[in-house]
């Protein structure tokens, strides 16, 4: 689980494969597709792992140092996070060129050069 005390609690964000509106102002909708194996439950409740997690917050513009810490929790926090796996979901989004400048800045921003995820 992330650290989040940089991010805020709410609104929350709820990703779903169409456009849904709500009136609650304390949920906010955001168009993705997320597989399967993207996702999790803690305490029933469906979460995205935190490699889509970490990708995620990249894609939607979080301060770069900021997602970097959540980075360093994620890895801190799960002896199996799958850096692979992160590579792979920014490539995606990316393409192979940009995704590797980003993964790249990632790792360096987060203390884990020549350490994990290499």
């Amino acid at each position: 689980m992330l650290d989040n005390r940089d991010f805020y609690l709410s609104p929350y964000r709820v990703y779903a494969p169409r456009r849904i509106n709500s009136r609650n102002p304390v949920v906010r909708f955001g168009v993705r597709d997320i597989a399967r194996a993207d996702v999790t439950f803690e305490h029933g409740t469906p979460v995205t792992r935190p490699e889509r997690t970490i990708s995620d917050l990249v894609t939607d513009g979080e301060d770069p140092s900021t997602v970097a810490d959540a980075l360093r929790d994620a890895v801190r926090g799960d002896s199996g996070f799958d850096f692979g796996r992160l590579r792979g979901l920014l490539c995606d989004r990316y393409g192979v060129e940009k995704a590797g400048r980003v993964y790249d800045g990632l790792l360096a921003d987060a203390g884990l050069v020549g350490g994990e995820g290499r």
